[in-house]
């Protein structure tokens, strides 16, 4: 029995999910040296911190599509990522998808006394530092999306349905893990959205819909209705506070740690069910997008 790999020659999924967390991990680690060794201590300065943030995702960026490219000699339409000009309409879909999502709850929370607003809406505060927080979110949604849906999802198309949504999405939450104030329900919150995101690429057939909305989904969160993005502050427009820390609005570590948050995500999931056999919505299924890739004698 080979140990490395399968009876076909093929690197075994496992050993491909290790290197991959392996290859994210170091190269993360590398970047932040160098950037320590050039500049010092990053944390100090707003700006370099966004542009060390960035880095490191680029270096995952980088990581998945080396490990796609060598092991399994696809294009990246096979990972979810047909070209942007044609599937422009997704992913637009998916940033109004996400920040719509984001505000069901923000107003569910107005509506139900758990927050209140610091100001007016006239009173609105602005930082140029929320446009490198929303470069920040962007390369957080691609590469999250990449990283979790697109390369892992990819790997595991041969095994069950159960596999292909639980171990991507197990390793999503587990990531998130080390979040300041997290709590049981935030991570399974947490791991809702990732099967809420899932279950758009197997949908969709590819990730500009899941990354949009992962894009606006923490962007609006922070950036613009003041709340903590998985236990994270940032600078923000609105400026709001909890009345009472609660299971109900997710207290320290923001609404993905509330039943509002999991009553949302639940009902996106059904909106994407109610409109998957839209002809005019539906790209490609997840299955037929690796299998358009299969027998392309040019990869």
């Amino acid at each position: 029995m080979k140990i490395f790999k399968n009876e076909n020659n093929d690197v075994r999924v496992g050993w491909k999910i290790v290197m991959l967390l392996a290859g994210s991990i170091i190269g993360s680690l590398v970047v932040s040296l160098i950037f320590t060794l050039l500049i010092g201590d990053v944390t100090e300065n707003d700006i370099m911190t966004h542009i060390l943030f960035i880095f490191q995702k680029i270096v995952t960026i980088c990581v998945v599509v080396l490990l796609w490219k060598l092991l399994d000699k696809k294009d990246l339409k096979g990972l979810g990522l047909p070209k942007i000009n044609t599937y422009a309409m997704e992913l637009i879909k998916g940033l109004l998808f996400g920040a719509g999502a984001i505000l069901l709850v923000f107003f569910i929370l107005i509506m139900t006394n758990q927050l209140k607003l610091n100001h007016t809406i006239r009173d609105l505060n602005f930082s140029w530092l929320m446009l490198w927080n929303l470069a920040s979110m962007c390369f957080v949604g691609f590469t999250e999306e990449l990283f979790s849906r697109g390369y892992l999802m990819s790997i595991l198309r041969k095994s069950s349905v159960l596999i292909i949504f639980l171990v991507p999405n197990l390793l999503f939450s587990i990531l998130h893990a080390l979040n300041p104030n997290i709590t049981l329900l935030s991570f399974i919150n947490i791991s809702l959205v990732g099967i809420l995101l899932s279950y758009m690429f197997w949908v969709r057939g590819n990730l500009w819909m899941p990354i949009g909305f992962h894009i606006t989904w923490n962007f609006f969160q922070g950036s613009i209705l003041g709340f903590s993005v998985s236990g994270t502050d940032t600078p923000s427009i609105l400026s709001t506070r909890l009345l009472k820390e609660n299971l109900f609005n997710g207290g320290a570590f923001g609404p993905e740690g509330g039943f509002v948050t999991t009553i949302v995500v639940l009902l996106c999931a059904f909106v994407i069910f109610l409109v998957r056999n839209n002809k005019n919505s539906v790209g490609f299924k997840f299955n037929e997008t690796y299998m358009n890739t299969t027998n392309d004698k040019r990869h």
